[in-house]
C-alpha cells in the first residue's frame, strides 16, 4: 500500500510530500495541482520510457529532470524481513523501479474524468495479460499452447530437437566405443606381459607414495587444527550474540512502553494546542484593534467637545440676534415707501392709468402711441419706485448692525462676531453659525453611540480571550501530562525513544535468525550446548588466545593439501599401471581385463541412460502435442470466466443504479474483443440498449461499473491489496448515483482492503467522501495560490 508521494520536483511541487490512508482525497478547484499529483502517481508506479507515448507526454508537460518517489508498505511481502533500502523499517520502501504497466494502469487501475470508458487495442500485451487473469486463472493458454507447440514441434532447429539430435550422436559414438573395447579385450586375453626394465621405477614410486602420504598426514594435522580454531572462534561468537540477544530482551521488556507508537496522540494535543494558541493570538489582535478604535473615538470625542464648549451660549445669543433681526426687518418693510417714493408712485400710477386708458379709447394712430409711452413710463417710474424701496437703507439698519456686533462682543464669546454690512448678510453668518453647531451636537451623539458598540464588543473579545487563554493552559497541561507519562522531555525524545526500540527490536530479529532459536528453553539448550563444545576444545588444547590464520594463509593451506592429494592420486594411479604392466603375464592380463571390464560397464551403462533420455525427449514430445490442443480448447473457452466477470459487473452496477440484473453481454465478437460493448443494458421495455445508447449518466455509471469489475478480476498480487485511482469519475452522474458510487467504493474497500484515491473538484463529492469515509479519509485540500 503507498504509504506518502514525494515529489522533490514535479510540476509546480517542490520539497513536498503527501501522505496516504487507504482512502485519500485530493479536493481543489482547476489548475490547483489535482493533475500533476495524478501524473506524478502516474510517473512513479509506471516509470514510462521516454521514447513512449506516455512518457513524451510527461517529458512535454513536465519536463525531464522529474524527481518523484513513494514509499510504500511491503510488509506483506517482505514477510517481518527488513529489505536493503528501505525508508523505514518494518517493510516500507521508497520504490524507484515501475509496479504497473503503464496502459494497464490506465486502462484498468486508473480512471479519468471525461475518460470513463473500456476500448482496447486487443493487439497490446498488457490486455493479453489482463485477458489471462480474467479468463485462465492467471495462465495465458495461447502463450503456454504456443510453448508446447514448439515443445511438440521435429523442427531441428528447436533446442529440445537439437538436445535430442546430440544424444542419438552421443549414443552412435558409444556404440562405436563399445564395439572397439570388447575387441580389445578379446585382444589382450591372449597378451602376456614380461617387463622387468621398470621394476625400478615401480619402487620409486611407491617410496614417493610414502612421502607423500605422510605429509598429507602433517598437512591435514594442521588443516584440522586450524578447522578447531575457527570452530572455537565461530562458537564464541554465537555466544556472544545469544548474550546480545538476551541483553536486548532485557532492555525491550524495561522500554515495553515505546511497544506501540502513540505520537499521534501527541500529535493531536499539539495540533489543539496550536488551534488555540492561534485562536488567541486572533482575539487578542481583534482586542487590540477594538481598543486602537476605542481610543481615536475618544480623540475625536474629545475634539468635538472643544468645539462644542460654551455652544449653548453661542446658540441662545444667535436665536436672541435673529429674533432682532427679523423684527428690524418687519419695521423697515413697513416704511419702505415714504417721502417722494410714494409721490414717484403716485405719477407712475397716473401715467399707466391714463395711457392704458387713452389706448382703449382712441382708435387714432398718433394718440396711440402718446398712449402706449405714457403706459411705458408709467410702469418704468412704478418698477424704479419699488426697486429703490427696496433696495433703500435705512438710516437706522447700519446701527442696528453695529449694536448687535457689539453685544456678541460684550458676551465674551471665543468665536468671532457675526460679519456683515447689512442685516441680511448678519443673518445669513448667524443661520451658518447655528447650523454647524447643530451639525457637531449630532456628530458628538454619533461618537457615544460608536464608543457603546465597541465597549461592548470590548467586553465580548476580553470573555473571548479568557476563554481561549484557560484552554491553551488546559491543552499544555495535557502535553506535559502526556510526556510526563511516556517518561519524555518533547515529541523528539519520544520519536528518539521509539526509533532506538524498534532499532533494538529489529536487532533482536536478526539475532534470533542467525541463532535460529525463539523460546527461552532453545536459547539455553543452545548455550549449554555451546559451553560444552567449549570446554571439549579447551581440553584438546584449542585456547582462547589461539588466533586462527588468516583466510588467505588458511586457503594456501588447503590448496597445499589438495595438491598433495592430487600429487598422492597421481602417484597411486602411475603406480598401479606399473604394477599391472610389470606383474606376471596372468596377473597383466587380469589387470587390462579388469581394467576394460570396469570401462565397458561404463559403456554400456551410458548407453542404457541414453537411450532412456532419447525416449523420453520423444515421450515429452508426445505429450506436449496432447497438451498444446487441450490449452488451445481451454483459450477458446472463455464463456464461463465472462460470466463470472459480469457476475461482478452486475452486483457492482446494482450498488450504483438498482438494475444490476438488467446488465448482459453482447456477442461473441464483442467477448472476444473485450470492449465496452460486451455489456448491454435492459430498458424498461425489455430491450437490449448498447453504451452507445444510453444517456451519459447512465453509460458512465455502468462503465465505471465495469471498470473497477475490470480491476477486482485482473488484480493477481494476493499478497497485497489492490489500488484504484479515480479522477472526477462522477461528473456526469446524478447527486443520488455519485452517492451511490461513493458508497459502493466504502463497501468493496471494506470488504477487500483495496486502497483508493479520488480526485475531485466537487464540493459535493468531497463533502459525501468525508462523510461517507469518515477517518479512513485523507483529505489534502490543494488551492490554486498556494506553492508547494
Amino acid at each position: 500500500m503507498i504509504e506518502e508521494l514525494l515529489l522533490q520536483s514535479f510540476g509546480r511541487f517542490r520539497n513536498q510530500s503527501f501522505p496516504f490512508r487507504r482512502t485519500t482525497l485530493f479536493y481543489g478547484p482547476n489548475e490547483a495541482g489535482k493533475t500533476t499529483v495524478f501524473d506524478a502517481l502516474l510517473y512513479t508506479l509506471c516509470r514510462p520510457a521516454a521514447s513512449k507515448t506516455i512518457g513524451k507526454i510527461l517529458k512535454e508537460r513536465y519536463g525531464e529532470n522529474l524527481a518523484v518517489d513513494i514509499v510504500v508498505n511491503d510488509a506483506a511481502a517482505t514477510k517481518g524481513r527488513r529489505k536493503s533500502g528501505s525508508a523505514t523499517g518494518s517493510g516500507k520502501s521508497r520504490k524507484t523501479t515501475a509496479l504497473f504497466d503503464d496502459h494497464e494502469y490506465l486502462n484498468v487501475y486508473a480512471i479519468r474524468s471525461g475518460d470513463v470508458s473500456v476500448a482496447f487495442d486487443h493487439k497490446q500485451d498488457w490486455l493479453q495479460r489482463v485477458k489471462a487473469r480474467l479468463f485462465s486463472g492467471n495462465i495465458d493458454p495461447g502463450r503456454i499452447a504456443a510453448e508446447l507447440d514448439q515443445r511438440a514441434s521435429n523442427n531441428k532447429k528447436l533446442t529440445h530437437n537439437k538436445e535430442l539430435l546430440q544424444k542419438e550422436n552421443e549414443l552412435n559414438e558409444a556404440g562405436n566405443r563399445l564395439e572397439t573395447l570388447r575387441a580389445e579385450k578379446a585382444r589382450l586375453i591372449d597378451r602376456e606381459h614380461t617387463i622387468e626394465r621398470e621394476a625400478e621405477q615401480l619402487n620409486r614410486v611407491r617410496e614417493e607414495i610414502v612421502t607423500l602420504q605422510e605429509a598429507q598426514a602433517e598437512i591435514k594435522r594442521q588443516i584440522q587444527l586450524e578447522e578447531m580454531k575457527r570452530e572455537r572462534e565461530r562458537l564464541a561468537g554465537d555466544l556472544h550474540r545469544l548474550d546480545k540477544y538476551e541483553r536486548l530482551e532485557q532492555e525491550l521488556r524495561k522500554q515495553s512502553l515505546y511497544q506501540t507508537n502513540v505520537v499521534s496522540e501527541l500529535d493531536a494535543i499539539n495540533a489543539a494546542l496550536q488551534k488555540h494558541n492561534t485562536e488567541f493570538q486572533t482575539a487578542r489582535t481583534r482586542h487590540a484593534d477594538l481598543m486602537n478604535q476605542l481610543n481615536k473615538l475618544e480623540e475625536q470625542k474629545t475634539e468635538t467637545l472643544k468645539q462644542l464648549t460654551g455652544s449653548r451660549r453661542v446658540k441662545e445669543l444667535i436665536a436672541v440676534q435673529l429674533k432682532t433681526i427679523a423684527t428690524a426687518a418687519g419695521q423697515s418693510a413697513a416704511t419702505g415707501f415714504t417721502g417722494r417714493l410714494r409721490l414717484a408712485a403716485g405719477i407712475g400710477l397716473g401715467m399707466l392709468g391714463l395711457g392704458v386708458t387713452l389706448l382703449f379709447s382712441i382708435s387714432t394712430l398718433i394718440p396711440q402711441i402718446v398712449a402706449a409711452l405714457l403706459t411705458v413710463l408709467g410702469g418704468g417710474l412704478l418698477i424704479f419706485v419699488v426697486w429703490r424701496a427696496l433696495s433703500r437703507k435705512t438710516p437706522d439698519q447700519s446701527q442696528l448692525v453695529q449694536q448687535l456686533q457689539a453685544e456678541w462682543r460684550s458676551a465674551q464669546i471665543e468665536q468671532a462676531p457675526p460679519h456683515g454690512d447689512t442685516l441680511e448678510a448678519l443673518r445669513q453668518d448667524l443661520e451658518r453659525r447655528r447650523y454647524q453647531l447643530d451639525e457637531w451636537e449630532r456628530k458628538r451623539e454619533s461618537q457615544e453611540q460608536a464608543l457603546a458598540e465597541i465597549q461592548l464588543q470590548i467586553q465580548q473579545r476580553t470573555a473571548e480571550m479568557q476563554t481561549e487563554r484557560e484552554t491553551v493552559a488546559e491543552q499544555k497541561q495535557r502535553m506535559a501530562d502526556w510526556l510526563q507519562k511516556q517518561g519524555v522531555v518533547d515529541r523528539d525524545a519520544y520519536l528518539r525513544a521509539i526509533t532506538h526500540y524498534e532499532q533494538m527490536l529489529g536487532e533482536r530479529e536478526q539475532l534470533g535468525q542467525s541463532l535460529a532459536v525463539q523460546s527461552t528453553d532453545e536459547r539455553e539448550r543452545l548455550r549449554s550446548e555451546l559451553e560444552r563444545r567449549l570446554r571439549n576444545l579447551d581440553a584438546e588444547g584449542i585456547l582462547a588466545d589461539d588466533a586462527p590464520l588468516e583466510e588467505s594463509a588458511f586457503r594456501k593451506l588447503k590448496a597445499r593439501a589438495e595438491q598433495i592429494q592430487s600429487d598422492l592420486a597421481g602417484h597411486m594411479r602411475t603406480e598401479s599401471r606399473l604394477a599391472g604392466e610389470h606383474g606376471s603375464d596372468s596377473g597383466a592380463v587380469q589387470a587390462t581385463s579388469d581394467r576394460l571390464v570396469s570401462e565397458i560397464i561404463q559403456l554400456e551403462e551410458r548407453v542404457r541412460r541414453l537411450q532412456r533420455e532419447i525416449d523420453a525427449h520423444m515421450l515429452d514430445r508426445s505429450a506436449a502435442a496432447i497438451a498444446r490442443d487441450l490449452f488451445r480448447e481451454l483459450g477458446e473457452d472463455q464463456s464461463r470466466m465472462l460470466d463470472t466477470l459480469l457476475a461482478d459487473v452486475g452486483r457492482i452496477a446494482g450498488s450504483i443504479l438498482q438494475r444490476g440484473e438488467d446488465v448482459v453481454t453482447g456477442s461473441d465478437e464483442e467477448q472476444a474483443g473485450l470492449s465496452s460493448e460486451i455489456f448491454r443494458l435492459r430498458d424498461a421495455g425489455g430491450e437490449h440498449r448498447s453504451l452507445r445508447q444510453l444517456s451519459s449518466g447512465t453509460r458512465d455509471a455502468l462503465v465505471l461499473a465495469l471498470r473497477i469489475g475490470l480491476a477486482m478480476r485482473s488484480w493477481n498480487r494476493p499478497e497485497s491489496p489492490g489500488f484504484l485511482v479515480l479522477d472526477d469519475p462522477f461528473l456526469t452522474l446524478d447527486a443520488g448515483r455519485t452517492e451511490q458510487c461513493i458508497r459502493y467504493l466504502y463497501d468493496f474497500q471494506r470488504q477487500s482492503n483495496w486502497q483508493i484515491v479520488l480526485f475531485t473538484k466537487e464540493a459535493v463529492v468531497r463533502d459525501l467522501c468525508l462523510d461517507i469515509f469518515g477517518n479512513d479519509c485523507l483529505e489534502h485540500n490543494l488551492s490554486v495560490t498556494a506553492v508547494a
